[in-house]
């Protein structure tokens, strides 16, 4: 369930209410996590290019492999074609 507040922002509910006006600390404001999820996906995609990056320098380009970039930076194959399409 979502909640305006005064201040504009719109706050989860979770099921632990202290009063009408504040919700639980495990509450975030919709900012708060698409402030987190954009972080999450720069600091991925860091590692894949600085992964590949090592990999293309040292193999080249046409000698290195998704999969040898997936295990270089840790990041499953499928996300790494998530982030860059082409």
């Amino acid at each position: 369930m979502l909640l305006p507040t005064s201040a504009g922002a719109t706050l989860y509910l979770t099921d632990k209410v202290v009063n009408k006006n504040i919700v639980t600390s495990a509450a975030k404001t919709i900012s708060e996590r698409s402030g987190q999820r954009k972080r999450q996906r720069v600091a991925t995609r860091d590692a894949v290019v600085a992964a590949a990056l090592a990999l293309f320098s040292r193999r080249g380009f046409d000698g290195t492999a998704l999969p040898a970039v997936a295990a270089a930076s840790g990041v499953p194959g499928p996300l790494i074609i998530y982030h860059f399409k082409t």
